[in-house]
């Protein structure tokens, strides 16, 4: 799994976007999540932690037991340790979810939660066995990822021209999105769980248009994800933003500053949502 570099800053700056898609999904497929209290907790490619403590927080029973944020890179890892300082019952951990779980953390969780991560690793069945082998028996695991965005898209379309295709050669190897060709990606994610051994599963296609607040928040995303192309100069990410911003513009990805004036996405934002249940015995 590729380590991103995420300029966190600007990945802060676009937190109400990334909250306003992960609460719009747990309160459309959130209703398999049941609380019995005392559960021990994974959020997987925990990022910052803004998500975890502002969707998922809320959700945990008072008397959970434990939640442990796991993220592959240290500095997200340090910004998340700020940003859920002083609570409770929180441990940090880096973990690469593609590569074979440490055997301390095996049958360890509950309840296992995935955002804004998955679509970074290639081998989606292997990630899905880790998953499985964290869970304790009985314990679920509830996981989003794009599998289409419009955002990353603005930036495949720009790699294509011969303005940057030298610049963004190897943007894929990055960005994977394993399903983005993919033209049945429930039946692929069905099939994957199903050999794995997981049970009550379901999997969902989810299309949702819901815009960036601002033209200034849609750049503090993509040029989060600048620091993951390591062939652009400080004026390259420059002129790149602007190609960006006008594509996005012409798909109408944020709102746009013009009083009275509300224009719809012209492409949605697709999710792969994966729940699946660990047998107990």
């Amino acid at each position: 799994m590729p380590q991103i570099q995420y300029d966190i800053d600007k990945y802060r700056d676009c937190l109400k976007f990334r909250t306003s898609i992960v609460n719009s999904h747990l309160t459309k497929y959130g209703e398999k999540l049941k609380w019995k209290g005392g559960e021990r907790i994974m959020d997987i490619g925990c990022g910052p932690a803004d998500v975890t403590r502002h969707c998922f927080l809320p959700l945990l029973p008072h008397d959970f037991k434990m939640l442990v944020c796991a993220d592959i890179c240290p500095n997200m890892l340090k910004s998340a340790r700020s940003e859920l300082l002083g609570l409770e019952h929180v441990d940090f951990v880096q973990m690469d979810i593609s590569k074979c779980p440490q055997i301390n953390l095996m049958n360890g969780f509950d309840r296992i939660f995935s955002t804004f991560c998955f679509m970074y690793v290639a081998d989606q069945k292997k990630a899905l066995e880790n998953v499985f082998q964290l869970l304790a028996p009985g314990g679920d695991c509830w996981i989003s990822q794009f599998t289409i965005a419009p955002v990353v898209d603005t930036l495949f379309q720009l790699s294509e021209t011969p303005k940057w295709r030298n610049k963004l050669k190897d943007l894929r190897k990055t960005f994977i999105f394993p399903y983005w060709d993919d033209p049945d990606p429930v039946s692929t994610a069905e099939k994957f769980m199903k050999l794995i051994g997981y049970e009550n599963i379901s999997v969902v296609l989810d299309k949702c248009f819901i815009q960036m607040t601002s033209e200034k928040e849609f750049e503090a995303l993509v040029e989060s994800l600048y620091d993951s192309c390591p062939n652009l100069s400080k004026e390259d990410k420059k002129n790149l933003l602007k190609d960006q911003t006008e594509i996005a513009k012409s798909l109408n990805l944020f709102k746009c500053d013009i009083p009275g004036e509300t224009q719809s996405m012209k492409v949605p934002h697709q999710f792969l949502l994966i729940y699946g249940k660990k047998p107990v015995s």
